[in-house]
């Protein structure tokens, strides 16, 4: 195909994957609005450019390079979802499974069983249907869902391999492994203390939430008229570790903030 034939081409993959970002950031969102741990950290996105496309053709043995070359190369359109934790993927592949949007053709578990090289990451292969300006079209996107760890080793050994030409040194290869069973141990040990994480990051976010209503207030200047639930609130920030507390602090200076924008409002009238 030629350059402005590979654009045309490329259009519903395009709009495939900023509908797909979109689509799961925004169940990551609503995770957090109701202050439930959401199993999606991190969301990419990306089409495979024309040489990557070539390249992997070439591996395949596909000797034409034509309309119908997403038959055969199903992750022309790429998402990546990153979590925290390992079993966040097991929530997320739950989640994807659930879609109406999505056919799930193909899963390939290289968590559980890891390539040779010591990746890992849980691949899902998805028919998705676009609706463009010349009609419907349906495509393959391919949705890669990794922890941080895994997707920090899968990074540095993917820039090593195209580097390298895909024939890493001896050595370098030896030390990737070496990182890759470090990887999976850091996954395992935070696996372990996920609880405490989750409630750590939930006290965090209260935490700063207050600390930021409590600016509110002094913007609006009833620092004063609040003193004292402005204190009650600094003396649970520095002693309490108790979530249901903090959230119930949070919730009287929401109250503070929205009497006191009625008053202003109906003082300004």
């Amino acid at each position: 195909m030629k350059e402005e034939q590979w654009k045309d081409y490329f259009i519903p993959y395009e709009q495939a994957v900023e509908e797909l970002m979109v689509k799961f950031q925004n169940l990551s969102h609503q995770f957090r609005m109701k202050k439930i741990h959401s199993p999606i950290e991190l969301v990419f996105g990306r089409v495979k450019n024309i040489n990557s496309i070539i390249n992997k053709a070439k591996r395949y043995g596909i000797q034409k390079i034509d309309e119908k070359i997403g038959e055969y190369i199903k992750d022309i359109a790429g998402i990546r979802i990153i979590s925290q934790f390992e079993d966040d993927i097991d929530a997320v592949v739950a989640m994807i499974e659930q879609r109406t949007d999505l056919t799930i053709v193909e899963k390939r578990d290289y968590i559980r069983n890891p390539k040779s090289s010591g990746y890992r990451s849980y691949h899902v292969i998805a028919e998705y249907e676009v609706i463009t300006a010349f009609g419907t079209r349906k495509i393959y996107v391919e949705i890669q869902l990794r922890t941080m760890a895994m997707n920090f080793w899968a990074t540095i050994e993917h820039s090593l391999t195209y580097k390298y030409a895909g024939n890493i040194p001896a050595y370098i290869d030896e030390r990737l492994q070496q990182a890759a069973i470090a990887s999976a141990k850091l996954d395992n040990e935070m696996f372990q203390i996920r609880e405490e994480v989750k409630q750590a990051q939930t006290y965090y976010s209260i935490y700063r939430e207050i600390r930021n209503l409590i600016q509110v207030i002094h913007s609006l200047g009833k620092a004063n008229s609040h003193k004292e639930l402005i204190e009650k609130a600094h003396r649970f920030m520095s002693e309490t570790k108790e979530i249901e507390k903090l959230q119930n602090v949070k919730n009287e200076l929401i109250c503070a903030i929205g009497n006191d924008k009625v008053l202003m409002e109906g003082d300004y009238i």
